[in-house]
């Protein structure tokens, strides 16, 4: 239940953070079967967070096991169904930890759960892809403990992409490739790892067969209420903006994990800003005054995200 509220949580925040968002049709038949989603990773930790919020499976993410040394995250972690994968450099006895992890996750699969892990990627702009060479260590253990478990396993590939989409917005695309069944690799009582992994790289390359759409223009004083109230949001919530920005530049850097942090920063703070400045405004100028501040933070600031930029 908390996986789900948290999933539609996130997705609402993404809908205000990105004007388009470009996702797949599902097969239901599909999500039945245990599934590792194998992904690119442009953007780092907003990638995962993209793909929960908008597939129909319900994952446990394998991810840097740096994040699980202090005992309180290692709880919190996993409640949020992150599992630790380690490094050579994170510990002396990374691969007795990792087993432990790949161990986990299939008895998930077993019980028809799902993986999702980022191999290794870079990536440049629109509908042009450039896979970088994968860590093949997780997925090949992996697919080595599925078939000895009797796992049917399968793979399904997923390039995430970043850039100006219809009408010049800002927007994500998802796209799901075409499964691949792992027991049609089992080849004299083996499974056949490298075939596999080229096969889930060949599908990652191939061109994007998202529906692209189209974007409906309002009529003009529609468009005209819109950016008058996109304006408004400006004004109102540039200055906390460009503090949270330039703080978390400073703290994380520009690196991938940037717009993830920034993300989530807005996720877990804003709605509380909003509370309270409303409640305070409310204090003193009345009720009905906190109640309107309340609705037009959100909203000036769900337009200014689509029709005004920042600098």
């Amino acid at each position: 239940m908390f996986y789900y509220i948290l999933k539609w949580y996130v997705r609402v925040g993404l809908y205000w953070y990105f004007p388009v968002i470009r996702k797949p049709a599902f097969d239901v038949e599909d999500i039945k079967m245990p599934t590792v989603v194998v992904s690119t990773n442009p953007n780092g930790l907003l990638d995962a967070l993209v793909i929960a919020a908008y597939s129909p499976y319900r994952y446990f993410f394998l991810v840097s096991g740096r994040l699980f040394k202090k005992t309180i995250f290692d709880v919190l972690f996993r409640k949020l169904y992150m599992l630790p994968i380690y490094g050579r450099r994170d510990c002396a006895d990374f691969s007795v930890r990792n087993d432990f992890t790949y161990d986990e996750s299939i008895r998930q699969l077993k019980g028809k759960k799902h993986i999702l892990l980022f191999p290794e990627f870079k990536s440049t702009q629109h509908s042009e892809v450039t896979l970088a060479p994968f860590y093949n260590g997780s997925i090949i253990s992996l697919l080595e403990r599925a078939y000895k478990e009797g796992v049917p396993l399968q793979l399904r590939p997923c390039v995430l992409t970043y850039g100006a989409f219809a009408g010049g917005r800002r927007g994500v695309e998802i796209d799901f490739k075409t499964l691949v069944d792992t027991t049609e690799y089992i080849e004299r009582q083996e499974i056949q790892s490298a075939k596999v992994i080229f096969e889930v790289r060949e599908k990652m390359m191939q061109e994007s067969v998202v529906p692209v759409g189209t974007v409906d223009n309002p009529p003009v004083i529609l468009y005209n209420v819109m950016n008058f109230l996109a304006q408004i949001g400006y004004l109102l919530h540039r200055h906390i903006y460009k503090f949270l920005y330039n703080y978390i530049k400073h703290r994380v850097g520009k690196s991938k994990d940037f717009e993830g942090v920034f993300f989530l920063t807005l996720l877990i703070f804003y709605p509380p800003f909003v509370l309270f400045i409303s409640y305070i405004i409310g204090r003193v100028g009345g009720y009905g005054l906190g109640v309107f501040t309340f609705l037009l933070l959100p909203i000036t600031a769900y337009f200014m995200q689509r029709f005004k930029k920042i600098n």
